[in-house]
Parts: structure tokens; C-alpha cells; sequence
């Protein structure tokens, strides 16, 4: 209904007042004042409508006659069914429907009178839309939603006055009303401009049942032929019939008659029934986070012939609007026919488990027609959280718990039990007692570590190591303190049994990736332990206190750190001098903290449990002339990690999680020793190992074989050696890692820095050096990973180095000069390197020293680059193992970009050692 306001107008000394809305056709026939139509009442063009063409004014009562019928589009039905089930008729029968020239879009109808009284055809729509039988729509399912008729009256109704007369006809009604107020559109075949308005047809003409007649509109303004004319069904109404009667006398109230007195001579009556009542659901609805939306599914039964409007609004339960999904506030419609509609709320993909999730969905009853009743108006959409946090995470940071663990007892059973203490502190040995042969020793290797430093730096490839290695005193970082630091006190002895306390600090890193997720954490592990040893039996308790960080990003990004704090009980037992079994079991509690760039931070407690069970022997043992030896090694894992589920306002929520990781690993080491006269000998070996990871972490099988030829001939000085590896991994059958190695050296004099000495290595493919310790290290598993998702042609990268030195005496025998020449080629690079070095003869006092070495780089599509280096010091060493150093050490590189800087480095270096 129009809601209107009062307006007044004074012409001369007439007053009108009145409701616009209701007079404005009034104003306009008699005032000639124009009335535009509102936009909200003008009538949107219908999907598919219809037409009666070549309507009869009149029939004789008993014979046939015909009209017929024209659709906008083409429709999909047959005469037949046309006849049947979508056309009727009062006052008569239709007795045939033929196609128009086999048009699809014209019929032609045959009606037969069976009286007196008018005939009425009437199109109704399909009432259960294009799916009802006899349903009249296009082939792509447009329905004709409003009903049509035509009525033909019987001859002789005009006035003598009026022979012609004149007729009506009507479109647009609708199939049905719900008690809200309709419209229809009526024709008149004449012109009746000036003389019909709106108060005729309003009070009077047209008539309606159950209904008040609230408006007639000229259509289009200012035209008298067309009218739209407004209905409001009374409360309660059911069936509505509207008619407009054929006029008998012009004179009559209500009488439809233009200027000339021409009548009205034929009336029509139709029928808009009441919409059968119409009830409305939303069901529940579930998802998982990567479908994209919760499509809610609205219902109707039955089905109805109108289109129903109706508000969908979305009302947060334990997701958060705007971070787990985009609220919804919106109408939505049931078309006319149709049984159903979605209503679909997007959500967020995110990388954490929150345990699942819901939205409610509410319908908006004041918003419906009033037919129209909710058997279910509330919906929850439960979305199911497919998110890898922190599972993901957790299996890699328990396996790597796992392994510290396994690490520091597997070095607690192999460790000396000789009596003492022992002590590390920031990778540096400090000596409580140790004998000079041992110090010796000590020292020696250390010389080694020093000496390779140097080369390093010589080169500009010196690493924070290299650079300790070569000075008395270096910045320590936390890590290198802690990494580096350890102890171990012995005490006992061997009949009686010996117990072992030692502490020491490792920190390893992880890395992984699962789907379009990436994950990284790094773990601290303090380790402090105590086992008692007496005869073949060895037990032991490990107390571990670790903490990890890392990260993620994926969906969306965050921070992970856990803490954790075990027992890890453990023990051996060596059944022969060639077999030992072992086993390692523990338990651990701490708490795991996700913080998601999303949500604020959650804190849970987290619970790691783990088993392991190993085997070492020596199945075969080398007699001491020679001979074949073969060793096994194989060790079993499985560890659970475990988190509660946690819940926060405001925070969201992280559902409990629990990762499991299993690992089994096989090695076999075999060789056989020829030994010749002379003192040379011919050594082939042959290495596998076998591994295979599973549960929640990398997971697969990885079988590594390696095979080797040793020859060593000390007579002459010459060795060689020739080794071949392969790696198979069944993730990836296209992947496969080889690698092909040979190398030839000749020393003739090995106990001394004189002479010449040669050396050549070629490398084809990967490391050839593999077998067991290929696959035993705890980070193979994710080797094996990144190994599956490289395809490369690894046979394509070759290495090949040759080195050719000379020593000789200079300056009576007290010094060593040994010029030497190197030469190193990749696919991508090639150096040459010539060097001199000079070295004092001595072994106690001040010894002298000096290395020169240049270098030409060239790598593949750039210039070359050269490098000068320059290192002299002074030695002063004892017989013992005292010594101290200093070095003056510089170097220079030019790029080989020209337009880069040369590079100088120089330095004061000193070195203690006691």
C-alpha cells in the first residue's frame, strides 16, 4: 500500500484537497496536470509473457470459434499438453490446439460454447515451476509467471445505439497472492480518452471478492486504451475474483462507455487464488577450510509461484567474524518454481588446527511474505579445521629432541671410561693431568687444524672456525659458548665398575614442508647424564631440558616456541666382543606457545614420549695377515608428540594435537684386504645403508650404496682410489643421486716435506662417498625430501682437482721450499693456483714460516678475478707440547668486475698453545 501526503491547490475560487497518491488520475483527466508513475509501482518486464491475438467480440452460444495465442519466445510444450494442463476455460471447452505454421512461439485455439453465457480462456503459469508436467517455458527454463485471459461474450449484449462497441482484455495477472497487494494490466480495443477515469473503474467498474480495488493507472500517462490496475486482498482473504462486467446502460454507475455512448460488450472475471502456505528452512551445514565458503542451503516447501525475498545474516559462535570468515547481511531470493537457494559465508584458510569452528546463520521472519512460515530459521556452519600448525611443527621438534637425545647417549657408550675429568668450554680443551702423549697428540691435531685455517684464509674462504683456529682470541657468540661447552667425571675402576657424569649442550636446526606450507625451528638442548659400567652392562639416566623457536608460512604466517623437559632412562649390554644391544626410552612435559599473525598467542602443554632399540656387531673380523671383515648397525625409533587443546576469548582456538614419527635404519660395511709382498695392498669395500622415516614428518625410503677400490703401495709412494655411490629413493622414481670418484697420488717420500708429491682427483655426480653414514645422520630425512623434489641430471656436475708440489732444501738443509702449482675445474668455474711455501726444519725453538699464493677465477660468462696472498711468521716450540705463534698475514682480490673495488685484508695473527 502507497503511503500519500495531503497537498492543496486553489484554481480561481476552487479548492481541492485530497491524497495524490490516490487522485492523481483524478487531477490529471480533469485538471490536465501530468502524473508520473513511480518508479517502485512501474512493472518490470516479465521473463516470458503471452498474448491473445484475433479475439472474437462475440460467439453465437453454440459454434466454435477460434483465437489464438502468441509467446514472446519460442516455448517447449506440445498442443497437447498446452491443451491439457496449462490452458482452461469457462463457459466452454477447448477443443483443439494446433502449432501456427509449426511455430513454436503461435497456436491457434478452437473453443466450443456451451451457452449463453461468455466464455472465459485462461493461461495459467506451471505452479511447481518448469520441472511441473505441462509447465509452459523456453528451452533455457524461463517460466511464464503470470496468468492470462480472454473472455468472449455472447452476441447481442451491445446496445442498439452501439453496434461496434468495444472490448477489454487483461495480462499480467499473478498466478497467486500471499495477502500482499497485487497488480494486472488491462487493454480496451478503442480509444477512450476524455471520457473513462479512474473513479469509474475504481467505484464500480471493476469489481474484486475478498479484495478492495486501491487504484486504477492510466498506462501510459495521459493514454485512455491501457490501465494498470492496483488490488489489496482484505485480511484473511483467500481466492481473490476480480471481473469487470459488460456495460447494458451508459447511464449506470460504473459504466465503462466512451464519448460516442459505445458500451463495454464484453466482461471478464478471473481468479487469483490464495498461495498455498509456504514453509521456510536453513539446514547445518559443515566445510572444511580449503572449500572456500559454508554454503547454507535455504528451503521451501512447497514450492511457490512467486519469487520469496528474504534476509540471511550471519552471527559469530566460536569463529571470529572478519578472521575466520566474512560476515553476511544480505536478501536473497527463491525464485518462482524453485525449491531451494544458497547462501554461502566465505572463510578464512588458515594454517592452525583451531578444532573446528561455527557460524551461525539467521533468517529474518519480518521480512517474508506473511504466507510464509519458518519450520528452521537458524542454521550453525561447522567448519572443520584442516590446518597442519602445530602438528607439523611438532613432529619435526620432537624427532629432533629425539635425536640430541640419541646423539649424547650413543657418544656416553662409546666414550673412554678411563678415570678423571674432562672439560670443554667453548670448543677449547682444558687438561686436568692428561699425559704428554695424549697432549702431544692434542696438539698435533691442532697444528693440522691450524694449518688447513690458513690455506683458507690465504684463499678469502676462511669461516669464523678457520679464523679461531688461527688466533689465540676470538669474540664467542651464546651459541658457540653453549655448543661448545662440556664435561664428563669418571671415577672407579674397571672391576669394581666405573660411574660417569657428563653434561654438554648441542643446538640443531629443522626445516620442512608440507604442501604449500613452509616450516623452520631451531632447538637448544642442555643434556646432563650419569651411568654406572661393570662388566658387560651399562645403565644410565639422561635428564634433557630443551627449548625450541621457529616459525611458519603458509596460508598465513606465525611463531612457534616450546620448551620441554624429559627423562630419558637407557642402558647396554654387550653380549660378546662383537655384539652390544641397546635402548634408550623417555617421557617429557613442557608447554608449546603458536602465535599467529591472525590471532593473539596460544599457550598449551605439550608431552613427548620415545623408544628406541639399536643393535652394533662385528659379524665377520679382519684376521691380523688380512682378510674379509663385515659390520652391521641397525637401530629402531618411534616418538610421539603430543598437545592439549586450548581455548581463549578473544584469542581463538588450538585443537589438541599428537605427531608421531617413526624411523629403522640398516648398515652393512664390508671389505677384503689382498696384502702383497712389498707391503702393498688392494682393498675393496662395499657400504649400504638402508633407511626408512614415516608418520607425520618427511617420510621415506632411502637406500644408499656405495662401493670402493683402496690400492697402497708405500714402496713407491703411490695410492689410489676409486669409489662409486648411488641413492634411490622410491618417493620419486625419476630421482636418482650418483656419484663416480678417482683419485691418484704420488709421494714418494710421505715422511717428509721434500720431494715431489702429485695428486689427482675427478668427481662425477653427487658425493661418491655414502653407504652408511649417507643415511644414518639424523638430518637425512630431510636430504631425502629435498632430494625428491630435485629432478636435475646430477651426473652433469664434474669436478676435477690436480695438485703437483716439490719440496727441497734451502739454506743447508734448515728450511723446506716447496713451490706448487693446483688446478680446479667445474662445469661452471675453473681456478689455477700457484703457491710457494717455507718452512723452517726444526721441531723445538723458533721455527720461521712463509706461504705465498696467487690465484686466477674464471667462472662461465664473467671476467676473471685474481686473488695474492702473503703469510709469515715465527714458531717457538719445545720438545713438549708448548708453543706459541705469530703471523702477519695480507691478502688482495680483484673482482672480476672491473668496476668493483679491490679487496685487501691484513692482519695480526697469534697463537698459544699448551
Amino acid at each position: 500500500m502507497t503511503t500519500s501526503e495531503y497537498h492543496w491547490f486553489t484554481m480561481g475560487s476552487i479548492r481541492l484537497e485530497g491524497h495524490l497518491g490516490d487522485d492523481c488520475e483524478y487531477l490529471a483527466d480533469n485538471l490536465h496536470s501530468g502524473c508520473a508513475t513511480p518508479a517502485s509501482e512501474q512493472q518490470a518486464a516479465e521473463p516470458l509473457t503471452a498474448a491473445f491475438l484475433d479475439t472474437p467480440a462475440s460467439h453465437d452460444g453454440s459454434s466454435p470459434f477460434t483465437l489464438r495465442l502468441s509467446f514472446s519466445e519460442d516455448v517447449e510444450i506440445t498442443p497437447e499438453d498446452l491443451r491439457d494442463h496449462a490452458l482452461s476455460a469457462s463457459g466452454g471447452t477447448i477443443a483443439g490446439v494446433t502449432r501456427v505454421d509449426g511455430a513454436k512461439d503461435l497456436f491457434e485455439l478452437t473453443v466450443e460454447p456451451a451457452g449463453d453465457g461468455a466464455v472465459t480462456v485462461t493461461l495459467v503459469p506451471p505452479p511447481g515451476g518448469c520441472a511441473a508436467e505441462g509447465a509452459v517455458c523456453t528451452a533455457s527454463s524461463k517460466a511464464l509467471s503470470s496468468l492470462l485471459a480472454a473472455t468472449v461474450a455472447k452476441g447481442g449484449t451491445e446496445s442498439p445505439g452501439d453496434p461496434d462497441g468495444f472490448t477489454a482484455s487483461y495480462s499480467n495477472v499473478p498466478a497467486g497472492h500471499g495477502g500482499e497487494p497485487f497488480t494486472y494490466d488491462m487493454d480496451f480495443s478503442a480509444d477512450m480518452t476524455g471520457t473513462l477515469s479512474y473513479r469509474v473503474l475504481k467505484f464500480g467498474g471493476i469489481r474484486a471478492t475478498d479484495a478492495t480495488v486501491r487504484r486504477a493507472k492510466r498506462r501510459p500517462p495521459g493514454q485512455s486504451h491501457g490501465w494498470r490496475i492496483h488490488i489489496i486482498p482484505d485480511a484473511g482473504a483467500g481466492d481473490v475474483v476480480v471481473s469487470l462486467p459488460a456495460t447494458t446502460d451508459c447511464a449506470a454507475d460504473g459504466a465503462v462507455c466512451d464519448a460516442d455512448g459505445k458500451m463495454l460488450t464484453s466482461g471478464y472475471s478471473f481468479t487469483v487464488p490464495r498461495n498455498a502456505p509456504v514453509s521456510m528452512s536453513v539446514a547445518d551445514v559443515t566445510a572444511n577450510e580449503s572449500d572456500g565458503s559454508l554454503d547454507f542451503v535455504v528451503s521451501i516447501a512447497p514450492t511457490s509461484v512467486d519469487d520469496i525475498a528474504f534476509r540471511a545474516f550471519t552471527r559469530a559462535g566460536t569463529a571470529t567474524a572478519d578472521v575466520d570468515f566474512t560476515p553476511v547481511d544480505a536478501t536473497f531470493t527463491i525464485e518462482a518454481g524453485d525449491s531451494s537457494t544458497t547462501v554461502s559465508v566465505p572463510i578464512a584458510v588458515d594454517a592452525i588446527d583451531d578444532g573446528g569452528e561455527t557460524v551461525g546463520l539467521l533468517l529474518d521472519q519480518g521480512s517474508t511474505p506473511d504466507y510464509v512460515s519458518f519450520s528452521r530459521p537458524v542454521a550453525t556452519g561447522t567448519i572443520n579445521n584442516d590446518g597442519p600448525i602445530p602438528q607439523a611443527w611438532m613432529a619435526r621438534f620432537g624427532r629432533t629432541v629425539a635425536d640430541q637425545v640419541l646423539e649424547a647417549v650413543d657418544a656416553r657408550l662409546r666414550a673412554a671410561r678411563a678415570p678423571g675429568v674432562e672439560a670443554t668450554v667453548a670448543g677449547q680443551a682444558l687438561s686436568f693431568g692428561s699425559s704428554s702423549g695424549d697432549a702431544a697428540a692434542q696438539a698435533e691435531r691442532e697444528e693440522e687444524a691450524r694449518t688447513e685455517a690458513l690455506g683458507a684464509w690465504l684463499r678469502g674462504e676462511e669461516s669464523e672456525e678457520d679464523r679461531a683456529a688461527l688466533s689465540g682470541t676470538r669474540t664467542l657468540s651464546e651459541r658457540e659458548l653453549f655448543t661448545g661447552t662440556s664435561f664428563a667425571l669418571t671415577g672407579g675402576s674397571a672391576d669394581g665398575g666405573t660411574v660417569s657424569a657428563r653434561g654438554r649442550g648441542v643446538i640443531s636446526n629443522f626445516d620442512g614442508r608440507e604442501g604449500d606450507l613452509t616450516l623452520d625451528g631451531e632447538v637448544g638442548n642442555l643434556m646432563l647424564g650419569a651411568d654406572f659400567v661393570r662388566g658387560r652392562t651399562t645403565a644410565g639416566l639422561m635428564l634433557s631440558h630443551a627449548r625450541g623457536s621457529g616459525g611458519y608460512r603458509g596460508a598465513n604466517a606465525g611463531h612457534i616456541e616450546a620448551s620441554l623437559t624429559g627423562l630419558y632412562p637407557y642402558g647396554r649390554y654387550e653380549a660378546s666382543d662383537r655384539l652390544s644391544v641397546w635402548g634408550v626410552a623417555g617421557y617429557g612435559e613442557g608447554t608449546l606457545r603458536v602465535d599467529s599473525e591472525r590471532q593473539a598467542a596460544l599457550e598449551t602443554d605439550m608431552g613427548l614420549a620415545m623408544a628406541s632399540v639399536g643393535v652394533r656387531g662385528i659379524l665377520m673380523k679382519a684376521p691380523p695377515e688380512g682378510g674379509a671383515e663385515l659390520a652391521v648397525t641397525s637401530d629402531a625409533m618411534a616418538v610421539r608428540t603430543t598437545s592439549e587443546a586450548v581455548s581463549a576469548a578473544g584469542a581463538g582456538n588450538l585443537a589438541a594435537a599428537e605427531a608421531g614419527v617413526t624411523r629403522l635404519r640398516l648398515g652393512l660395511e664390508g671389505s677384503r684386504a689382498f696384502r702383497f709382498a712389498g707391503g702393498a695392498s688392494l682393498t675393496p669395500s662395499v657400504e649400504l645403508g638402508v633407511r626408512h622415516d614415516g608418520g607425520d614428518a618427511e617420510t621415506g625410503f632411502g637406500a644408499d650404496v656405495g662401493a670402493g677400490l683402496a690400492w697402497r703401495d708405500p714402496a713407491r709412494g703411490l695410492s689410489a682410489d676409486m669409489r662409486a655411490r648411488g641413492l634411490l629413493t622410491h618417493e620419486d622414481g625419476s630421482f636418482r643421486e650418483r656419484g663416480f670418484a678417482g683419485s691418484l697420488a704420488w709421494d714418494p717420500a710421505p715422511e717428509s716435506d721434500r720431494g715431489p708429491s702429485l695428486s689427482l682427483t675427478q668427481t662425477v655426480g653427487a658425493e661418491a662417498s655414502g653407504g652408511v653414514e649417507a643415511l644414518l645422520g639424523p638430518q637425512t630425512a630431510q636430504a631425502l625430501e629435498a632430494a625428491n623434489e630435485n629432478a636435475a641430471n646430477e651426473l652433469e656436475r664434474r669436478t676435477l682437482e690436480a695438485r703437483l708440489g716439490y719440496g727441497f732444501a734451502l739454506f743447508d738443509g734448515r728450511y723446506t721450499g716447496t713451490p706448487e702449482l693446483g688446478l680446479t675445474m667445474t662445469d661452471a668455474s675453473r681456478e689455477t693456483v700457484l703457491g710457494w711455501r717455507l718452512a723452517e726444519e726444526t721441531r723445538a725453538g723458533l721455527a720461521f714460516g712463509l706461504d705465498v699464493e696467487a690465484a686466477r677465477q674464471q667462472s662461465t660468462g664473467a671476467e676473471a678475478g685474481h686473488r695474492l696472498g702473503l703469510g709469515l711468521g715465527w714458531r717457538l716450540q719445545d720438545a713438549g707440547a708448548q708453543a706459541f705463534e705469530v703471523r702477519f698475514e695480507g691478502s688482495r682480490r680483484i673482482a672480476a668486475n672491473d668496476d668493483s673495488a679491490a679487496e685487501d685484508r691484513a692482519g695480526v695473527r697469534m697463537t698459544t698453545r699448551w
